[in-house]
């Protein structure tokens, strides 16, 4: 009767410590009450960055119990001026040195866990490197820019999410923005600048869309000229603005416009060839009233482009044409040189290369120097400076393929030589381009550009200023 007792006492302590006991069965898919906070890691964004700037920084932190309730944020200098538990904004101190920011957190059990990063800060040596604040989600955005009494403008298109703004940013040379103006919004994303271009008046025109715009240095619009694609314009000697670009015609056309600087219409017309044409740059020509246009030209007859560096008077009238068997595939730059030769530059595609040409003609077209640029096989410019004592520099990408590729910046003597060349950028599933690109007063180069990220499919419109030779 005993062991009868016994065994159903058993059977019955079995029964309490089965599966269903919400005490002693805790189901794997939940975690341990009570588990500690983690910190894994603070990131500094400190590219470009120098002591007294801001610096934005993020910590990843976890807790399985999803508990935490309190961020701790601490440095040894400077302050900060927004935090957001895991976001902070750090204003750092004017003083270079070695600073430490940490992090403790804390949960609901008492439970916590500290991380400290320490950050390096140098003095600015009067270069920078700055990211452009704005939202870009184009593979490439096109951006210009031009310096008027110590102060960069600069232009951009930039992906709203229901269409493209263009965005005029007014920046102080120590990098720091003043004030950002928008005009002419579209509804859709992919549309690119024409261009940015100082008036001998002191004020901007702006290259819009199918339009022309002229603003003063703070931003307000002065005229408004429409239905014509901008490139480039050459002040006459009567004040007057003659413009190229193209015209809408039932189809757009290459056109001049001679505009006063009011923006009242003089004279305006199609530029007529045989052949379909870009107009990519203007100059003044050899004689008064005449101008050099470098144009890209499509020929019906032969599979490729070849380039032509058009003389035109007032009227529009082509007085005479010099081509070169190169098939130009970016907007290209031309230049009077001080001897009255002129020098144009593009991009080419030979020998499954993409390179960059220079073409050295006298004022008849008879060619003086044909200078090549190669920097790998994928190397395209977008933007040449003519330079005060002779020589150029060129803006542009460097890479191996579609999808990697270094900004490049080089310098050329006048006989197109090349002085220094440098790259820079990560290209690591990156695409990097140098967009535009000018020397200062005091012989520093102001570049600007764009990096476009393919793993997360977005862009950075950058600003950089570099010494003399090229250096940071």
């Amino acid at each position: 009767m005993k062991k009868s007792y016994y065994t159903l006492l058993f059977f019955f302590i079995l029964s309490c410590s089965s599966s269903d006991d919400p005490i002693n069965n805790v189901p794997d898919d939940e975690p341990a009450q009570g588990t500690n906070p983690s910190i894994s890691s603070i990131h500094i964004e400190s590219q470009g960055k120098f002591a007294g700037d801001d610096f934005s920084i993020i910590a990843s932190v976890s807790d399985p119990d999803n508990d935490i309730n309190d961020y701790e944020w601490s440095v040894s200098g400077g302050s900060f001026i927004k935090v957001t538990e895991e976001n902070i904004t750090w204003s750092s101190p004017e003083i270079s040195g070695t600073y430490t920011i940490n992090l403790t957190v804390t949960d609901a059990e008492g439970h916590s866990d500290s991380k400290s990063k320490i950050i390096d800060l140098e003095e600015n040596s009067g270069t920078f490197q700055k990211f452009i604040s704005a939202t870009y989600r184009r593979l490439y955005s096109e951006n210009d820019m031009i310096v008027i009494d110590d102060f960069i403008y600069y232009y951009s298109a930039e992906d709203t999410g229901t269409g493209t703004s263009y965005r005029l940013k007014k920046i102080g040379l120590d990098g720091n923005e003043i004030w950002t103006k928008s005009y002419a919004i579209f509804n859709t994303d992919w549309r690119e600048i024409s261009r940015i271009l100082k008036t001998p008046d002191g004020n901007l025109i702006l290259g819009i869309d199918g339009a022309i715009i002229k603003v003063d240095t703070d931003g307000n619009i002065l005229w408004n000229y429409p239905n014509q694609n901008l490139y480039r314009f050459v002040a006459l000697e009567n004040g007057n603005y003659f413009f190229i670009g193209s015209m809408l015609d039932i189809e757009w056309k290459a056109s001049f416009h001679i505009l006063t600087p009011d923006g009242v219409l003089v004279d305006e017309g199609t530029i007529e060839t045989n052949y379909d044409m870009a107009l990519f740059d203007v100059v003044e020509g050899p004689s008064a009233n005449t101008f050099f246009i470098l144009a890209k030209v499509t020929n019906p007859d032969s599979p490729d482009n070849f380039s032509e560096v058009l003389h035109v008077d007032s009227s529009g009238n082509i007085l005479n044409a010099y081509g070169f068997p190169f098939n130009s595939r970016t907007n290209g730059r031309l230049f009077k040189e001080a001897d009255g030769s002129y020098s144009a530059f593009f991009s080419t595609y030979v020998d499954t290369n993409y390179r960059i040409n220079r073409i050295h003609i006298s004022n008849t077209g008879n060619l003086i120097i044909n200078n090549s640029y190669i920097f790998n096989n994928y190397t395209e410019a977008f933007d040449v400076e003519q330079l005060a004592n002779g020589g150029y520099l060129i803006a542009g990408t460097s890479g191996t393929g579609s999808n990697s590729s270094n900004s490049l910046i080089f310098r050329t003597d006048q006989s197109g030589e090349v002085v220094w060349d440098f790259k820079f950028g990560d290209n690591t599933d990156k695409l990097n381009f140098a967009s535009s690109i000018l020397e200062l007063d005091n012989g520093q180069i102001l570049v600007s550009g764009t990096t476009y990220d393919f793993n997360i499919s977005r862009l950075k419109n950058y600003l950089y200023l570099y010494n003399e030779d090229g250096s940071l």
